[in-house]
């Protein structure tokens, strides 16, 4: 693509935007996410809703990050073990 060609697509985009950057984003993190775990989840898991009454306070987004660290670590351990017993 030609600088020209971006600039052209910048300025329709400007104009007219199109896609939905939170789905666009949710799309990335569910594949990321879908290459390294079993469980399969859908894009709509990392978007956030106002809808929800249930809000969530820092120690509790925390805690569920910190659990999913503890979990990924356990399965890349794992993967290491079974590799270094070949």
């Amino acid at each position: 693509m030609t600088s020209r060609e971006f600039q052209e697509w910048q300025e329709a985009y400007a104009i007219e935007p199109w896609g939905d950057d939170w789905l666009q984003a949710g799309t990335i993190a569910a594949t990321m996410v879908n290459l390294w775990t079993k469980a399969k989840v859908k894009p709509e898991k990392f978007i956030p809703s106002v809808k929800s009454s249930r809000k969530k306070t820092a120690a509790q987004m925390e805690a569920e990050m910190m659990h999913f660290a503890r979990l990924h670590n356990a399965t890349i351990a794992a993967k290491d073990q079974k590799r270094k017993g070949r």
